[in-house]
């Protein structure tokens, strides 16, 4: 009984409650989101690759599904995690990704409390709640990219932010059981997310040398042991991925991706410090600045000014300035393209920086200061969580409309049964608030079409293939790839296979090419859509069809298509 009353008194069923709060109001701005808008570009491919793990461990069982979830991706844990709960989901929902994540959000308020606790000697109740703060960043309700979305920035944050906890921890305790289990948040970092070792592995180095400068060769042979014992850790759990889909990982990161290899000025890759700062967020921002102001007036009260001229003191700091300023001074120094989630690690560090500052006047508190910081801490989680609905409120402008997505899926639908064809495949040229893939979304999660197999659906006996590669590159990389050279040519090249292999055509009015975004595939998206209807069998389908305010497009039948061609592949 005295076990059960401490750890009730100990707050963690409370953060429990809290963090299922929070993941029950994702799942509702979700499931409000997509009635509607269309899914994000970024996410889609997430969102329908879970789907197809999903739908095969329903129908193949566990192991398929993981053969699945291994095969030629980026990421493993999440699409595993979906493969072993795939047979006790019923139906595929875009929800399904909060789920996932949810576990590792309580892992990261139990791993802060742990840390401010064990490393930073703060008061337990205080810690308990000052760890909210890391769930309750701007970033976790970002219309993409947040807990509501299903994508691997913010499971970065979340498992980088467990790591770093338990690496501090560590370098502390020296104990073995605390190095292991940093291990093994580390490796389900790097089997979540394949930038993991690169921002892991900069952020360790950069605290084992501030660690050793601060207490000299007495501490080498120590802090090496448990940096070996993550590293072998590392290697055993999560080194087999990176061997297996080494060529893929090469090709995504060092080749094709073009904000990995996006190579800025300095002057412009410097706003990843902005994006960190964004990802904190203003309330979040603003609490941990009140709370560190609380702290400043009680240690000045408590006469703890000492304890800022300790050498303990400026240890802890270095390292906090270093978590936050590590991951975020790669992406400025490797030029890395202006994408704001990759930064989202510096937001653990920031956050982690303030708390460091104000430890020295929140180890001992008096009752008052106590429960101050703990009605800023739930005042701040609970404003975050209002601006973030708020900001869910407000239609964004790089999706499309999902009621333009089920208009133009329901005009191929009735087109395919009037002309009697029972498997179609559409073509869609250009990348923007609608996408191709977009629509195979929306179809899926929305228009009650049923996934047969790969990129199949199916409803009402029509079969839609939504294979259409090569149609819409966002790198040149891809476009490279076609076998013919020169532009004019792939041009031509394409249109040929569209005519053969293409049932439907889904294309922009002249006015949307100029709303739309400067990916490679749209430089050249008006003079495919001429030289596909310059083939003569194309017929338009109805009127235009408004897919978001900048962009309407039309749908085009290509009348002189046998149906057998669409068993072809190009």
């Amino acid at each position: 009984m005295n076990t059960l009353s401490k750890f009730i008194r100990s707050g963690v069923p409370v953060l429990f409650l809290l963090c299922l709060l929070q993941a029950f109001l994702c799942v509702f701005l979700c499931v409000e989101f997509y009635k509607t808008n269309g899914p994000f570009y970024d996410s889609l491919s997430y969102h329908l690759t879970l789907a197809s793990i999903v739908d095969k461990a329903h129908k193949e069982g566990v192991l398929s599904a993981l053969g699945l979830a291994l095969h030629g991706s980026t990421i493993f844990l999440p699409m595993a995690t979906g493969a072993v709960i795939g047979p006790f989901v019923s139906g595929l929902h875009r929800s399904l990704g909060v789920w996932i994540q949810f576990p590792w959000v309580v892992t990261l308020v139990l791993s802060v409390r742990h840390c401010l606790i064990a490393w930073l000697k703060i008061d337990k109740v205080i810690a308990t709640f000052a760890s909210l703060l890391f769930i309750s960043i701007h970033a976790v309700y970002f219309f993409d990219g947040g807990l509501p979305d299903f994508r691997m920035d913010l499971l970065l944050y979340l498992l980088y932010g467990c790591s770093i906890c338990w690496f501090l921890v560590a370098l502390e305790s020296e104990r073995w059981r605390d190095w292991l289990l940093c291990g093994i948040f580390c490796s389900a970092a790097c089997l979540s997310r394949a930038t993991a070792p690169v921002y892991l592995s900069l952020t360790m180095l950069a605290l084992t040398v501030i660690h050793l400068c601060f207490f000299g060769t007495k501490k080498v042979r120590t802090t090496g042991k448990g940096v070996g014992i993550v590293a072998i850790t590392v290697v055993l759990c999560s080194g087999w991925f990176y061997w297996i889909n080494f060529k893929n990982l090469y090709y995504y990161y060092v080749i094709w991706n073009p904000d990995a290899n996006a190579h800025l000025r300095l002057s412009e890759s410097i706003r990843h410090i902005q994006f960190a700062l964004q990802s904190v967020g203003w309330w979040v921002a603003a609490g941990a600045v009140m709370i560190l102001v609380v702290a400043i007036v009680a240690g000045v009260l408590q006469k703890q000014r000492h304890v800022l001229l300790s050498t303990h003191y400026a240890n802890k700091v270095l390292k906090a300035l270093a978590v936050g300023i590590v991951p975020v001074a790669f992406l400025v120094l490797r030029g890395a393209g202006l994408n704001p989630f990759v930064s989202m690690p510096g937001a653990f560090g920031v956050l982690l920086f303030l708390l460091v500052c104000a430890s020295w006047g929140l180890r001992v508190p008096s009752p008052a200061v106590r429960w101050l910081v703990v009605l800023l801490a739930l005042t701040t989680a609970c404003a975050s969580a209002v601006a973030g609905v708020v900001s869910f409120g407000l239609p964004p402008s790089s999706t499309g409309d999902v009621n333009g997505y089920l208009t133009l899926a329901e005009r191929m639908e009735q087109d395919a049964r009037l002309h009697g064809k029972q498997k179609v495949r559409p073509c869609v040229i250009t990348i923007g608030a609608f996408t191709g893939r977009g629509l195979m979304s929306v179809m899926l999660f929305d228009g009650g079409y049923r996934l047969l197999d790969g990129l199949e659906l199916e409803k009402n006996e029509i079969v839609f293939n939504m294979d259409w590669q090569f149609y819409d590159p966002s790198s040149i990389v891809e476009w490279n790839g076609l076998p013919v050279q020169g532009e004019s040519e792939r041009i031509k090249y394409l249109a040929q296979q569209a005519q053969h292999n293409m049932t439907y055509l889904i294309a922009p009015d002249d006015t949307t090419f100029e709303h739309l975004p400067r990916l490679y595939i749209n430089t050249v998206s008006r003079q495919l859509r001429d030289a596909i209807l310059a083939g003569g069998t194309w017929e338009r389908v109805g009127t235009d069809i408004q897919l978001s305010p900048q962009e309407r497009f039309y749908v085009y039948a290509n009348r002189g298509i046998a149906e057998h061609a669409l068993s072809s592949h190009f």
